[in-house]
């Protein structure tokens, strides 16, 4: 029959929620209770037949003499452990031990908690961090965390894409406390400080744009969108904040404002020009009216000729104009382009303006091939020979000279001549539409307008070189060259 002090041993020894035992400093086992026997599956009788090692998982079993001895260190021992059942299954346990009195000797008692389900949630917590750590490294926006104590920014953590749209790594905005403002230009600090400053007050902000300099030197535009996390008392605990590089919409916003304002000089010149002829057409209808009503017949076919006049004009303004709208819209394939071969056959079109000149042109032998649309670059050539026999000016024997250089990947042509020249004011101006230096030449105005866009369109660059009037002109473009000689065929201008 127990006495009172063992049955109140018994009771609490068994009333606990976790698991008990009592081994010696051998492992083996001197008392267990009902939670571990029900846990592991074993009677009592029959835990009390084995050892501490005879339920730990094997690669747990050899460091059992190791956590006993710790026990005489510390006193008070905690770790981690994996027991395993009669039925095989394991069972994550951590395990709370010290030294007891049993009997009249030293033993071990341990309570073991079963942790199966905190593992399980570890489990999905370090899966669920992984997922996010894959997702954040593959955007190529980025995230940051800014803390927050008493209204001042005490910590910056960077996502690693930051390194994608900056190019500087989060252990880079560690070191330097000072990067996210340094790296922004000058222009616009004033702007990002007096966003920062509205955050740190607590205040709801809209998102801002504004330049960095990427590590690597260039200029990048990003957006900067930004949630605030408060207490229930409205203090602000931290922010996130999100990075996109928007340069490329920046880059097309520019190009559409660009595209916009050619549009409105287009319109502006179309009207003004147009108009002209227009202008003449009405006063010389009104002045044949005039003239049949006084039986002045011969006036009025003289009148009717400069009506014929004005229509052929607005005629070729009307054709020109149709021809460069359809730059860049019309789909052509692009082919290797004989430059020799396109050139003389530019000259043998101009056989007869050239013949009324006397114009010596020179052209240069094995001119490189190119990639680009041959009636288009045709086109180009044409102009840009003609508008040099064209300005020849007063001088005894024109001379015109056509040639290339390699520049890189690409090629540079050119056609130079010894005409009027330009003035250097005017470089720029003259690729206008209907800018014409000289009024009362022939022609529309629209030609160096055209081969500007030709030469555009097929991502190349056109420009003049003239000294000034009398000094003649040098009119160059850039253009793709091959690859090694290879046609690329079905490519678009688009």
């Amino acid at each position: 029959m127990q006495s009172s002090g063992e049955g109140k041993y018994r009771e609490l020894f068994e009333l606990g929620s976790d698991g008990l035992i009592i081994h010696d400093l051998n492992g083996k086992m001197l008392d267990v209770n009902r939670i571990i026997c029900d846990r592991l599956g074993y009677s009592r009788e029959e835990l009390l037949q084995m050892t501490q090692v005879e339920i730990e998982a094997p690669e747990c079993a050899e460091l059992v003499s190791e956590r006993i001895f710790q026990i005489f260190a510390d006193m008070l021992h905690v770790f981690e452990t994996c027991h395993v059942a009669r039925d095989g299954s394991r069972i994550p346990t951590e395990v709370c031990c010290r030294l007891i009195d049993y009997d009249g000797q030293q033993a071990v008692l341990s309570a073991a908690r079963d942790i199966t389900e905190r593992k399980l949630i570890e489990i999905r917590l370090s899966e669920s961090e992984a997922r996010y750590r894959r997702i954040t490294e593959g955007l190529t926006d980025y995230q940051y965390t800014v803390r927050v104590e008493n209204g001042s920014a005490i910590q910056t953590t960077m996502s690693p894409a930051c390194a994608t749209v900056t190019g500087y790594m989060p252990e880079d905005f560690a070191v330097d406390p000072f990067l996210w403002i340094t790296m922004v230009v000058p222009e616009d600090r004033e702007l990002v400080r007096g966003q920062v400053e509205k955050i740190l007050a607590g205040e709801d902000i809209l998102p801002i744009e504004h330049r960095i300099i990427h590590k690597n030197g260039e200029l990048r535009w990003i957006s900067d969108t930004t949630i605030l996390f408060k207490n229930e008392s409205g203090q602000l605990l931290a922010y996130d904040g999100v990075i996109k590089d928007i340069t490329e919409r920046k880059q097309y916003e520019h190009l559409l404002e660009d595209k916009n304002a050619e549009l409105e000089r287009f319109t502006y010149t179309v009207s003004h020009d147009l108009k002209s002829p227009l202008i003449t057409i009405q006063g010389y209808a009104s002045v044949i009216r005039s003239d049949i009503e006084k039986g002045n017949y011969l006036r009025a076919v003289e009148d009717l000729r400069r009506i014929d006049g004005a229509a052929a004009k607005m005629t070729a303004l009307l054709n020109d104009l149709l021809n460069l709208s359809r730059i860049g819209r019309q789909i052509n394939v692009i082919a290797l382009i004989d430059m020799n071969r396109l050139v003389n056959d530019a000259l043998m079109q101009l056989e007869g303006v050239m013949a009324h000149t006397q114009a010596e042109v020179v052209v240069q032998p094995h001119l490189p091939s190119v990639l680009g649309d041959p009636v288009r670059i045709a086109e180009v050539v044409q102009n840009l020979i003609e508008n040099a026999v064209k300005y020849s000016g007063d001088i005894g024997t024109a001379r015109i000279e056509v040639g290339a250089r390699q520049d890189g990947k690409d090629c540079l042509f050119f056609v130079r001549d010894n005409g009027i020249g330009i003035d250097p004011r005017y470089h720029k101006s003259i690729f206008g539409l209907f800018n014409k230096l000289d009024a009362k030449s022939e022609g529309t105005g629209v030609g160096l307008a055209l081969v500007k866009r030709i030469i555009e369109v097929h991502g190349g660059r056109v420009w003049v070189e003239s000294e000034g009037p009398g000094t003649g002109s040098k009119f160059c473009f850039i253009l793709q060259g091959t690859d090694e000689g290879k046609l690329i065929s079905g490519r678009q201008i688009s």
